[in-house]
């Protein structure tokens, strides 16, 4: 007889979500997809960024325009140190590129710290862009 389990008698396995938090000793590093806000062969420049998030880690903010060679770190507003200050509430902060978000036709964001961490969750990563005209 079929269960709703069976899977079609495919052999598939049942797995619980655990909430619960691991530590990490390692380097957290992810990498999001390399954007080009739905137009690939239209330049655009991207302003800023905004990211909320909570954590105890000091976590730095990387970017890459145009499938570049090197990751260059973003400026986080209001932080001597480039990045982002432990928090226990979820926080939003702001960071830019400088000249390195001008006439770029994709971009990609990374996030990176390569202490301990216990905790860093991000609630959400918004890019602040415009669409360049055609010269």
């Amino acid at each position: 007889t079929d269960s709703p389990f069976d899977f079609n008698n495919s052999g598939g396995n049942l797995l619980a979500w655990s909430n619960t938090t691991n530590e990490i000793s390692s380097a957290m590093n992810w990498t999001s997809k390399d954007f080009d806000f739905g137009q690939p062969n239209v330049r655009k420049k991207v302003y800023k960024g905004y990211i909320t998030y909570k954590g105890d880690a000091s976590t730095k903010i990387y970017y890459k325009a145009d499938q570049g060679a090197s990751w260059t770190q973003a400026t986080i507003t209001g932080e001597s140190t480039d990045s982002l200050p432990a928090s226990t509430n979820f926080t939003r902060k702001e960071f830019k590129f400088g000249t390195g978000g001008n006439n770029v036709y994709s971009f990609a964001i990374r996030l990176y710290d390569n202490g301990y961490m216990k905790n860093f969750i991000v609630n959400d990563l918004t890019l602040v862009y415009r669409t360049k005209s055609v010269k």
